[in-house]
Order: C-alpha cells, then sequence, then structure tokens
C-alpha cells in the first residue's frame, strides 16, 4: 500500500469513527451508509467515500447532524 493509499484509509477509518459517535452504534452506522441520506441530495453516504469531494461532503454533514442539523 502506497502512502497516499494508506492516507485514504486512514481517513474513511476515522469518519467511521466520527460516524459511530454522531449516530451512537456500529450498527447504525452500517444502516446510515446504505440509505440515500436528504442532507446529502439523496446519495447514499457509502459511494461517496470514494472521493475527497465525497469525503469532505460526509464529514460537513456529520457535523450538522452532531449540531442536530438533519437536512
Amino acid at each position: 500500500m502506497n502512502k497516499l493509499q494508506e492516507h485514504w484509509s486512514r481517513s474513511r477509518c476515522l469518519h467511521l469513527v466520527k460516524a459511530t459517535d454522531v449516530l451512537g452504534s456500529q450498527v447504525e452506522v452500517e444502516r446510515w451508509l446504505d440509505r440515500p441520506t436528504i442532507g446529502l441530495d439523496q446519495r447514499r453516504p457509502i459511494d461517496l467515500l470514494c472521493t475527497p469531494a465525497g469525503v469532505e461532503l460526509l464529514e460537513e454533514h456529520l457535523e450538522r447532524l452532531e449540531c442536530g442539523v438533519y437536512a
């Protein structure tokens, strides 16, 4: 694994940890990842983990969820 792949792997792990903190459990995160989400224009969070822009959107969305903003 090269350094870029390592970085992406760590980054995704950190976002999943953050999602678990916000959503409360790994089971909820697994469900959330696979469901279209209003706050992400009906995109599934798992589909956004592939690109830097998608990861940034997830980061912002999790921050909004943490503050109680669901849309």
